[in-house]
């Protein structure tokens, strides 16, 4: 074999590689697959700062009490927590109040979910970690339990 048909199986072979691994990642990234809750407690650091789908069952609807705009870091009006519950366990989200202006209501304050509801939630998750909060302190901040922010909430019919 000559070195040209050696370079052209090599590089065949890396780009292959290559492309298998992508493929994975790109799988585990950005996919539109609902994730079993227990999966997410078992290894929440492999879904760090990802976008993961979770399905389930609404418990515990819990409004966030809003704050004082000059003390950021706190939940602006309309923020909310609920627990969605699936066959594999549980997992507590967070929903973002209002933005503009954060400090005022507008008269949609009311949590978007109910006890009982089912629901497909895309959520971004946090694992559990030292982390600094530049809203809030300067200095690390160690977080105990893995936090699960929405970005979407599709109501589904049972």
């Amino acid at each position: 074999m000559n070195p040209f048909q050696l370079a052209i199986i090599t590089l065949c072979t890396v780009g292959w590689a290559a492309s298998v691994s992508a493929g994975s990642l790109v799988g585990i990234v950005s996919s539109s697959d609902v994730i079993p809750i227990r999966k997410i407690l078992d290894n929440p650091k492999a879904f760090h700062l990802q976008l993961v789908r979770v399905e389930g069952i609404v418990r515990r609807v819990e409004p966030l009490t809003p704050h004082d705009p000059y003390q950021p870091g706190h939940p602006c009006f309309g923020a909310y927590a609920f627990t969605v519950e699936d066959s594999s366990g549980m997992l507590r989200i967070e929903v973002i109040g209002h933005r503009t202006p954060c400090g005022v209501t507008i008269g949609e304050e009311q949590p978007g979910t109910r006890d009982g509801d089912h629901v497909r939630v895309e959520v971004r998750i946090q694992a559990p970690g030292t982390y600094i909060d530049k809203m809030t302190s300067p200095h690390p901040a160690e977080k105990t339990s893995i936090q699960a922010i929405a970005t979407q909430i599709h109501h589904l019919k049972d």
